[in-house]
């Protein structure tokens, strides 16, 4: 099971995006996830700054 969230909420003179993915797992998948992490972080973490870059210059999706 996965879930998704996007929030938009205004703060003085900027936005602030709010993204939320979650993702349910069986005990098997596990370790091997924990394994995988740092790798997702990276991966998430660049999302996350070509995102603030996009805003930030003004490029609209």
């Amino acid at each position: 099971m996965t879930a998704e969230d996007v929030t938009l909420a205004p703060e003085s003179s900027e936005t602030r995006l709010r993204w939320t993915f979650a993702f349910e797992t069986h005990p098997a998948p596990v370790p091997p996830l924990l394994l995988a992490r740092p790798l997702l972080d990276r991966v998430t973490g660049n999302w996350t700054s070509g995102v603030d870059r996009a805003v930030r210059k003004g490029v609209r999706a």
